[in-house]
């Protein structure tokens, strides 16, 4: 038991002890606060002091531990306001969890409720994490393994927590839930600490937790977004503080910018900017009326009759540091303040004139040295006039330390159109129907419009559409349609050579040695141009004369929308899509189109491989060989579809020998076909089509002389030549020399019923031998391979779409005869509208 005697009260022990300590310590209760409550402090139970311990020892503990204490929580007060203002100025706030062990967890679970798991279970689990992933996690620690698997037993039990496994925990909390977790710190060394996931990809959003951190004391707490009406914070800085949280870590991202159709203006390199920013350097610059304005400087000045004594307390190397401190500031505004920090204004103490009513004292501040000088001398250091002094006083708020910000440019235009026009103007162009873009695995918000349209028509229709007080400009349309959304027009891809274009504009402004190497790289280019068109003309003339021969070009037109006219209304609606691939015959001049809509097919390669044996079947005795000219495009014509299709074909072909498919150099595949696309566009100009069966009719007699063949085709006859091809040739075939086949680079493929199993093909036109690779062992074994059909019913469109076409029926721009094949089109609410033809030339090593 304790050595003080338990006659007295507990009373008097409070009373004597603490007098007797606070007169051994000179200390006035009144004068340190975080003694006011020292009385609780030292009322505690006798049985609870040490044995050993005098009672004033006792007291000197308790007098120290409240001292203590009382710093604690000043330095948490001041934690929590750092942090506090660091989550304001990411617009978020604290929500706060309970501290009893479990606060890490709790932040986390209340931030992610689909979890489904209190701290409890969650703590297990993330137990069995770490202990499941022991190597990754073990270096952690210096003990290893085993010491991570005793301090895992440890964590397991609920409220406990072990400093060791202080940055473990979060990382394996980031893993676990395959998150980026962001922890906001009250450490001003460390105020954003970002975690991500090592041993998953990262699969939900962000998560951000609030960790309070003072010496002694640590808190999680988690965080959610500050309410749109609730303003920043200013920032916090004490006197202990050199720099606030927010000035030392650069965590604030900058405002990101909306993505529009316009390109991003460079503000900084227009020419009154760079004016503007010379001058305001003291550099020189050229105004704007031509006239070189010479660069600033220091002025010499004499004052030795000034009764301040001006040059006895400035140098000249110290007034040309002034100097270069005023023109380093960039902003005019801060210029401003800067000279009214400088110059005082007082009341006249004797009025000589009447104009006179202030007195200006000038100074000049150096290194904590500041001493006044004659108005002369601070203009002259400074190189500025009395009238630019006058106008930085005039411009300063009363009573404020501030200068009002300066209004020059910033006049509201007196042409400036009203808000109530830019919305009417918003909510036209959003009537018209977008696509998304083709590339969906390429991250892009731009949707597009319609082919066949441009602003000047949507233009048009807005000023029919709209009353007259709602009219705006063409260029006012133009302007709102660049900087407020991002849209552009679907262009269907052309064969525009990106070889010879970089050629045409880099030669003019490229060295000598990088000229030789791209005129290497356009020769080479040109060389291949010449031996494919070569190739095709010689094929041609023998298709005319050898009766067992024919060639063909094929290629696919670009989109044929249905309904299709000159109605102004069918802008503004989703409309159906119908697609054409093309053969010309070179034997007999032949055209022949198959044709189908987008509820039959897409536009894949094993559509086009279903074409392609459709009009090799179509081929009779007494031809057995045939070639084949196409462009590049690997997502169509140059794949393991086509090639399966093709070998497929050849075997089971009565007459044919032998395929070979040929391609043009890219950029440079200009083909009859061409003019049979270009024949078709004109013809539907002519006429109204309202159903896409009508283009059949359109197709056929687009040319007079010989009209074109048109093979309908519906879902039933496409075949799955994708997966056909999947099980005929690997994803990484490998030529007969052991090398990967490059499809990007083949130019030539030739099929051979004498080689049921090899596809033989050529890098250039000009090799002499083919090589070849060959079939899958397995495929090799199967006497007959049967190709299943890709379809097996029509496809749905988007619900968007079919509510479009209805409103074309209700609306009458589709006769009613024909409402009945837009009502039973199937749609389903997954669907989304997309760009189906690609915009440029798509090549692959793959397929």
């Amino acid at each position: 038991m304790s050595n003080i005697d338990h006659d007295w009260s507990e009373d008097d022990i409070n009373q004597s002890l603490l007098s007797a300590v606070l007169d051994a310590e000179d200390i006035d209760i009144m004068d340190d606060p975080s003694l006011h409550h020292l009385d609780l402090q030292i009322d505690v139970p006798f049985d609870s002091y040490d044995s050993d311990e005098e009672p004033l020892a006792v007291v000197q503990r308790r007098l120290l531990d409240s001292r203590e204490e009382s710093s604690r929580n000043a330095a948490i007060t001041e934690a929590k306001l750092r942090l506090t203002t660091l989550l304001a100025s990411n617009g978020l706030q604290i929500w706060p969890v309970s501290a009893d062990g479990d606060c890490l967890l709790s932040a986390v679970i209340a931030q992610v409720p689909e979890l489904n798991l209190d701290s409890t279970a969650l703590r297990q689990c993330l137990c069995e994490h770490i202990t499941a992933n022991i190597e990754h996690y073990s270096p952690f620690l210096q003990g290893g393994s085993c010491a991570l698997l005793a301090q895992i037993e440890l964590l397991k039990k609920r409220g406990q927590w072990n400093s060791d496994l202080g940055d473990l925990v979060p990382f394996a909390i980031a893993n676990f839930l395959q998150r980026n977790i962001l922890i906001f710190s009250s450490e001003e060394t460390s105020p954003i600490t970002p975690i991500s996931p090592t041993l998953t990809e990262v699969q939900g959003k962000d998560l951000a937790i609030a960790r309070l951190a003072v010496p002694g004391f640590e808190h999680y707490d988690a965080i959610k977004e500050l309410p749109s009406t609730t303003q920043p914070m200013p920032t916090f800085c004490s006197s202990n503080t050199r720099q606030s949280p927010r000035h030392q870590a650069k965590y604030t991202s900058p405002k990101k910018r909306e993505t529009v159709r316009k390109r991003e203006r460079d503000e900084g390199s227009w020419k009154k900017n760079v004016r503007k920013r010379l001058r305001l350097s003291g550099k020189e610059y050229i105004d704007s009326k031509g006239s070189i304005q010479s660069s600033k400087k220091v002025l010499s000045v004499d004052c030795c009759k000034c009764r301040f004594r001006c040059q006895q307390k400035y140098s000249d190397i110290e007034r040309h540091q002034i100097f270069c401190y005023y023109y380093e500031i960039e902003s005019f505004e801060r210029k401003q303040e800067f000279l009214c920090s400088l110059v005082s204004e007082d009341n006249v103490c004797r009025s000589i004139t009447q104009k006179k009513t202030v007195s200006r004292k000038y100074f000049l501040e150096l290194a904590n040295k500041r001493e006044r000088v004659c108005q002369t001398f601070f203009l002259k250091t400074l190189n500025v006039s009395h009238k630019s002094v006058s106008g930085a006083l005039q411009r300063k708020r009363n009573g404020r330390l501030f200068t009002s910000k300066d209004q020059r440019g910033r006049h509201s235009p007196h042409n400036k159109t009203p808000q109530q026009k830019i919305q009417c103007i918003s909510d036209h162009i959003n009537s018209f129907p977008t696509l998304d873009a083709h590339y969906t695995r390429k991250d892009t918000n731009r949707k597009f419009l319609e082919q066949h349209l441009n602003i000047r028509q949507m233009h048009s229709m807005y000023i029919k559409s709209h009353p007259e007080d709602q009219h705006v400009s063409e260029k006012v349309y133009r302007d709102i349609f660049n900087t407020k959304f991002n849209l552009s027009f679907h262009v269907p891809k052309k064969d525009q050579c990106l070889i010879c274009t970089q050629f045409d504009q880099k030669t003019k402004t490229m060295s000598s040695q990088t000229e030789d190497e791209l005129t290497l790289k356009y020769n080479e280019h040109q060389h291949r141009k010449k031996a494919a068109r070569a190739e095709k003309n010689m094929d041609k003339a023998r298709a005319q004369t050898d009766p067992t021969f024919e060639s063909a070009t094929f290629d696919l037109q670009a989109i044929l929308s249905t309904p299709c006219g000159l109605v102004s209304q069918l802008y503004y609606k989703r409309k159906l899509s119908s697609y054409n691939l093309s053969f010309y015959t070179q034997s007999n001049k032949q055209g022949i189109c198959y044709l189908w809509n987008e509820t039959d097919g897409s536009k894949g390669s094993s559509e086009v491989a279903t074409c392609l044996s459709f009009f090799l079947n179509s081929l009779r005795p007494p031809i057995t060989s045939v070639s084949l000219f196409s462009d590049t495009c690997g997502g169509q014509n140059k794949n393991k579809s086509v090639c399966a299709a093709l070998l497929h074909c050849v075997n089971q072909h009565k007459s044919l020998t032998t395929i070979d498919q040929k391609f043009f150099e890219p950029g440079h595949s200009c083909m009859e076909c061409d003019s049979m696309h270009s024949a078709i566009e004109t013809a539907k100009k002519k006429t109204q089509i309202h159903v896409p069966s009508q283009w059949d009719t359109v197709i056929r007699l687009a040319r007079k002389n010989k009209a074109y063949l048109v093979n309908p085709l519906r879902y039933s006859d496409f075949e799955d030549f994708k997966s056909f091809g999947d099980i005929m040739f690997s994803a990484n075939k490998l030529d007969k020399t052991g090398k990967r086949v490059k499809f990007r680079n083949i130019v030539w493929f030739r099929y051979e019923k004498a080689h049921p199993d090899t596809v033989f093909f050529k890098y250039s036109m000009e090799d002499s031998v083919f090589n070849s690779f060959s079939k899958n062992k397995q495929t090799r074994k199967a006497s007959v391979i049967h190709v299943k059909k890709k379809y097996s019913k029509k496809i749905p469109i988007s619900s968007a779409k079919k509510k479009d076409l209805i409103d074309l029926c209700k609306s009458g721009v589709i006769p009613e005869e024909f409402w009945p094949f837009y009502e039973r089109l199937e749609t389903d609410q997954n669907i989304t509208d997309r760009l189906q033809e690609a915009d440029v030339v798509e090549e692959s090593d793959d397929d």
